[in-house]
């Protein structure tokens, strides 16, 4: 909050209160996490977009009824198979550690019982990976439906036949404070741990400073 005391927020240049780096990705593009177009299939079959609010990524029913807060956000998915080998990823450009914390927002498509999400910060010279951060899985209260051609899912019991029931972006955050002054790069991946289910997870707004 602002001290009562100090400066009006309406006084305030708004370039002021703007992070100094975010991948928002209302470009539509993948340029910012190391990758080209809007999709890409990795080698070993896991997939990358950046997809509009609105769209159909899933083999299950609902994500095309989340609010993504914009119009984009990005993707990950295992491969269109559900391979538990492939893995999805992003890897930020370089930019400097200049305040406390990384913040994001994500939604995932099941539970940790069935993704596997993990993230790391980068020395941007040496390739050392100088933080393990810490990123549960978080559905938001979303849980998808089956279409009327799928069989149930073993371990997901409230993933059934019917109307989705919606959920909410989750808003996170890590500590970065150790390296102030760093060159860094973000790299966040992620991969199914149920063979033959491609489980989605959607970031937003992956910000500092």
């Amino acid at each position: 909050g602002f001290d009562p005391d100090g400066l009006d927020p309406d006084d305030l240049d708004p370039d002021e209160l703007s992070p100094a780096w975010c991948l928002d990705w209302e470009s539509g593009t993948l340029e910012d996490g190391g990758h080209s177009g809007e999709f890409i299939e990795l080698e070993d079959g896991g997939l990358v977009l950046v997809a509009e609010e609105g769209a159909d990524f899933s083999a299950l029913v609902g994500e095309e009824l989340l609010d993504f807060g914009g119009t984009h956000a990005l993707v990950l998915r295992s491969s269109h198979a559900g391979a538990v080998d492939s893995v999805a990823f992003i890897e930020s450009e370089p930019f400097e550690i200049v305040a406390d914390e990384l913040w994001w927002s994500q939604l995932s498509e099941v539970h940790g019982g069935g993704i596997a999400l993990a993230a790391q910060l980068v020395d941007a010279d040496s390739g050392t990976v100088l933080l393990e951060i810490d990123v549960p899985v978080e559905t938001g209260g979303f849980i998808p439906a089956l279409q009327d051609v799928h069989e149930p899912i073993d371990g997901f019991p409230e993933i059934t036949w019917g109307e989705p029931t919606l959920g909410e972006l989750v808003h996170q955050s890590a500590d970065v404070s150790a390296f102030l002054g760093e060159e860094v790069v973000l790299r966040i991946s992620q991969h199914t741990l149920i063979e033959h289910n491609g489980f989605f997870t959607i970031l937003d707004d992956l910000c500092h400073g």
